[in-house]
């Protein structure tokens, strides 16, 4: 056996610390190691998924730090879903403060078993820009039109 190979194997002694799921540390040759976290403390961590569902139960109960927490998570791919639906960033921003607006005030009406948190806020932006872009097409179209007699 080689003696680089036979000197890992021989080695059981690590100093390991734990962050954010998995060992960190070094094997007795000083080598940095990393091993999964496989233990009672990593099965009972919420998937982010299941953190988003706790801020919108949070929410239910009024707390604003969950809002933001919910905000800073989801808000790039709400704001990259409304414009590419609206092609316009100020519109997208307004589709967006009022899908988080209405989240707020509905947060009681979320179902997780019907959607996920993403899912639910998902939908919620895509039909406010909809929305918007069929109103913003028929005032358009409303502008260019002859008055009636």
């Amino acid at each position: 056996m080689a003696e680089p190979l036979a000197t890992a194997l021989a080695s059981n002694t690590r100093t390991l610390r734990t962050v954010r799921g998995q060992h960190w540390g070094q094997d007795a040759r000083g080598v940095t190691v990393m091993e999964a976290w496989a233990n009672e403390a990593s099965s009972t961590a919420p998937s982010p998924l299941e953190r988003l569902t706790h801020l919108v139960a949070q929410m239910r109960r009024g707390d604003d730090r969950a809002l933001e927490e919910l905000y800073d998570t989801t808000v790039g791919k709400l704001f990259a879903l409304a414009k590419a639906i609206l092609r316009h960033k100020k519109d997208a921003e307004e589709v967006v403060c009022a899908t988080y607006a209405f989240a707020w005030a509905n947060a009681g009406r979320y179902d997780p078993e019907r959607a996920s948190v993403l899912g639910w806020l998902t939908m919620l932006c895509r039909s406010r820009a909809l929305d918007l872009l069929r109103q913003r097409r028929a005032d358009g179209a409303t502008a260019g039109a002859e008055p009636g007699p």
